[in-house]
């Protein structure tokens, strides 16, 4: 789809018929997963038309109205930024930080495409396996979460704009201060898929839906305080902590583990700190390699990135969560031979 976008887009310079293609290739594409859906599972077309009771109705009403409330507030609260940036610091600006929002977007989508796999089993685990197995699969993932960010994090604030010097220049780059509010969104963002997965994976959606809309006031109250792009990202990030930062983990250590959601944080603290440690040492092997060329960007983005994951797993081999994880691989590469 994307090929045929772009190519077309490209040939005619048309943003409709670019619009148009993409309307036709989703109606295609629920057409077929229809006609599938209906061999694959027949059963499911001939069901009798029994009508749910009240109870059912209701419940599956308000999870649906909350699920609505939650996602239309995080769209606001993750949408507003370019909006504020137009409006506040101008189109010059919102040009600049579109170059880098089109590479972290790619980034985003490539680890949604990763992290999303794991829902659906999660679905079935919290429905299937005990609690003790669902906590320790939940710390496994935002184990292995953290592992993916500490790479693209520090890869990203030490090489973004080497990157756009090699691409667009010098002339085009923003302050390291900006540069690291928006990969600090990311990660934060990020970070808190673990928690953000077990509790949709759970249907928890009435607990705390208006979390989202009170961090997306939050952010524009906290943006007439801190002016300034970079502070558009730091109010963003700061208005996820004190909202779906610690409510989500409430929810997923009190309604699905049944206990507190102490050691979540403590859990937390020790990553941010583990993390902090290992962006110190990698940026000051990254001092000792320069990039001219694209051929040295690529040098330096894979010595940044081994670096990371080596001194990730250095830190945490002992953890039952590695331990886990290792154990899981091993066992998988064994069954597959």
């Amino acid at each position: 789809q994307i090929t045929l976008q772009l190519t077309l887009l490209y040939f005619t310079h048309n943003y409709m018929l670019y619009i148009i293609l993409q309307l036709i290739n989703t109606i295609v594409t629920q057409l077929f997963l229809t006609r599938k859906s209906k061999k694959m599972y027949p059963e499911l077309v001939n069901l009798d038309n029994e009508k749910l009771e009240d109870k059912e109705r209701k419940s599956i009403f308000s999870n649906v109205k909350a699920l609505f409330t939650y996602k239309f507030a995080s769209v606001i609260l993750n949408g507003t930024d370019s909006i504020i940036i137009s409006k506040y610091l101008g189109l010059v600006t919102l040009g600049l930080y579109s170059n880098y929002y089109l590479i972290i977007n790619a980034i985003a989508q490539i680890i949604s495409q990763i992290l999303n796999a794991f829902t659906s089993s999660i679905g079935n685990l919290i429905a299937k396996e005990s609690t003790e197995k669902d906590k320790k699969v939940f710390k496994q993932l935002f184990y292995f979460t953290g592992l993916i960010y500490c790479i693209i994090g520090t890869c990203l604030y030490i090489l973004f704009n080497d990157f756009i010097t090699l691409w667009l220049g010098k002339e085009y780059l923003l302050s390291n201060f900006v540069v690291a509010m928006i990969v600090t969104h990311l990660c934060f963002n990020g970070m808190q898929f673990a928690t953000f997965t077990y509790r949709n994976a759970a249907g928890k959606f009435n607990y705390y839906k208006y979390a989202p809309v009170g961090a997306a006031i939050l952010n524009i109250i906290l943006f007439a305080k801190v002016m300034g792009l970079g502070g558009i990202f730091l109010a963003t990030t700061v208005s996820r902590l004190v909202s779906a930062g610690w409510i989500d983990p409430l929810i997923v250590y009190r309604h699905i583990f049944n206990e507190g959601p102490k050691e979540y944080f403590i859990n937390y603290f020790k990553m941010l700190i583990r993390l902090a440690l290992i962006f110190v040492v990698v940026f000051y092997i990254a001092k000792y390699i320069t990039v001219t060329s694209i051929i040295t960007f690529i040098i330096k983005g894979a010595v940044l990135a081994i670096s990371c994951g080596l001194l990730y797993i250095l830190l945490t081999f002992k953890t039952e969560e590695y331990i886990g994880i290792k154990g899981a691989l091993l066992h998988f590469i064994r069954k597959d031979r």
